[in-house]
């Protein structure tokens, strides 16, 4: 089943299990389905408010695991499993309130999609995305190409071409204490630091070399602070 949260995850703010709020009469299978139809509409609930917001998978954004278990606590409070002796009404409307609060006021920060490795490579080495930076990502799709064993091009479906990767550095490794202001296609109105890129790349080579043609690509989706055109002051595209 897909949800944000497993059934594990979904505690009160006090540590407590879910398990405390259902009917000790209801054996363990019929208390996991009871959790799971309440994490199922939570998840459907949760993807209806966000239709039409961002184009940020759903999954990449973390703060839902915990929208999620605040909308699952409040539904099963309100469906009466609970044998607690405390006022169950106001629980109830505290999480759901807090979940409608998170989802509402949502930040989607960027992020990135797994890469993916051609199948007809050669090398069997592996590409990693150590870091994503919201201030300057786009959404769109990234290609490594391979010239030789050592150094792949590097081009942006939306930004076009950067500079080319080395096999085994970290990338970009530009040391930026110069000031120098035509790296990577931005332009600078400060000193930017090396995170001031739209991702750190690391690519790494594997028992088998890589050979000429060899590909890797990925997907990165852009903040909804630069969706909105929300300057941070720092740089902005050449």
């Amino acid at each position: 089943m897909a949800t944000y949260a497993s059934s594990s995850e979904i505690k009160f703010d006090t540590g407590r299990p879910i398990t405390a709020l259902l009917d000790e009469d209801l054996s363990s299978t019929e208390q996991s389905n009871v959790i799971r139809v309440a994490r199922q509409r939570a998840f459907e609930k949760i993807n209806s408010q966000l239709t039409g917001r961002t184009a940020v998978p759903a999954f990449h954004i973390p703060s839902l695991k915990q929208v999620e278990i605040d909308y699952v606590i409040a539904d099963l409070i309100s469906g009466a499993y609970t044998l607690e002796t405390v006022n169950q009404s106001d629980w109830g409307e505290k999480y759901q309130s807090r979940a409608e609060e998170t989802l509402g006021g949502l930040r989607f920060e960027a992020s990135a999609d797994e890469p993916v490795s051609f199948r007809g490579n050669t090398g069997n080495g592996r590409l990693s995305i150590t870091e994503v930076f919201s201030e300057f990502c786009k959404t769109e799709m990234w290609t490594l190409r391979a010239l030789s064993a050592t150094e792949f091009t590097i081009v942006g479906s939306v930004s076009g071409n950067f500079p080319n990767i080395t096999v085994g550095e970290s990338y970009p490794e530009k040391d930026w204490s110069s000031g120098t202001i035509a790296d990577y296609g931005l332009t600078l109105s400060n000193y930017p630091t090396v995170g001031n890129t739209p991702f750190m790349l690391k690519l790494v080579a594997g028992s088998t070399a890589f050979e000429d043609g060899d590909v890797f690509t990925f997907k990165t989706y852009g903040s909804e602070a630069r969706a909105k055109g929300i300057s941070t002051g720092k740089l902005v595209r050449a």
